[in-house]
């Protein structure tokens, strides 16, 4: 099993992580209506179940931690180093600075790129960028695409200082 979720998904499932994979799958055998880890392996890899619940099985071993401005020393990096260097050397150009967020859950991470990267094109002309946003979960990403909004709750990060919250919370990306 371990290694199977490791091929689809990159995910790293060592001998440490047996009572956290077990705990996932064993949650996932019920809703699936099994008795036994062996039952659903075998409905799994025998009895062609994977075609049926790949995406669930994925989505129940995903952990989806997010926060706005998660790992702010990224986010202060990226604005005060990141940012006015790619601007100094792009001579001019007008391509826009394509950005990847992979695996990431419901969106709050692309969303702090966004308003860091808008803040920094509305002080320099010119200056646009992209972002794709992608995560192997399907369940976070129908959350995610359901509505775009958050909980009032995430604009309590700890991750994400009252300055912060205070100059962007209101910001239209």
């Amino acid at each position: 099993m371990a290694e199977f979720i490791r091929r689809r998904s990159g995910i790293k499932m060592p001998p440490s992580k047996k009572p956290f994979l077990e705990g996932r799958i064993r949650r996932r055998i019920r809703r699936a209506g099994f008795k036994t880890m062996d039952d659903y392996c075998k409905w799994l890899f025998e009895e062609g179940g994977l075609a049926h619940d790949e995406s669930a099985l994925l989505d129940a071993v995903t952990t989806n931690k997010t926060d706005f401005f998660r790992e702010r020393h990224h986010f202060e990096f990226l604005t005060n180093v990141v940012l006015p260097n790619i601007r100094a050397v792009s001579g001019g150009s007008r391509r826009p600075l394509l950005i990847w967020s992979a695996g990431c859950s419901n969106g709050a991470e692309p969303y702090s790129l966004a308003m860091i990267c808008a803040d920094f094109a509305r002080k320099n002309l010119g200056f646009d960028f992209e972002i794709l946003a992608s995560d192997i979960s399907t369940e976070v990403l129908r959350t995610a695409a359901r509505s775009g909004l958050y909980p009032t709750t995430c604009a309590g990060a700890t991750s994400c200082t009252t300055p912060t919250r205070t100059k962007f919370a209101s910001m239209q990306i």
